[in-house]
């Protein structure tokens, strides 16, 4: 059977992991959850060149602070649309992600405007790709400036 639960604090300060080969997996995984701080204070990676992370398609939640203080993800997030709650801070502090993809997703959920500071402290120029016809603005997202350049692309 395979694994439907990343528990909370699982690999939290767990800095010999580097890599999470999630993308090979995405189509066939059953994890639905992604505990709280799972990842946080992680160098995942860490593997000398740009890195991404690609959520498997059939998580439904995030928890808080779940990959927090990642610096190491320096490529694309990818969100899949059956993500139906992503916890506050999840992505807080990881500073060099350059690109949140979530151009699956039909609707911006109503969880993105809920003040949760999902990618607060995310470097400025860091892009969002979407189709949906609702905008995302910097402040529904981080608390800080460090999104005042973030560029919505509706393709």
């Amino acid at each position: 059977k395979s694994l439907e639960t990343i528990g909370d604090g699982a690999f939290y300060c767990c800095y010999g992991i580097k890599t999470i080969n999630f993308k090979e997996i995405q189509d066939e995984s059953e994890l639905k959850y992604i505990g709280k701080e799972a990842f946080s204070d992680t160098e995942i990676g860490n593997t000398g060149g740009i890195w991404d992370l690609y959520i498997p398609k059939k998580v439904e939640k995030i928890g808080e602070r779940c990959f927090a203080n990642c610096q190491y993800i320096e490529g694309i997030v990818s969100i899949p649309n059956s993500v139906k709650d992503i916890g506050k801070k999840a992505f807080v502090d990881s500073a060099y992600i350059n690109e949140i993809d979530i151009s699956s997703w039909l609707e911006i959920p109503r969880f993105m405007y809920e003040k949760r500071m999902i990618f607060s402290g995310v470097g400025a120029g860091s892009q969002i790709h979407s189709h949906s016809s609702r905008i995302i603005k910097a402040p529904d997202i981080a608390s800080d400036d460090l999104w005042n350049d973030i560029l919505i692309d509706n393709h």
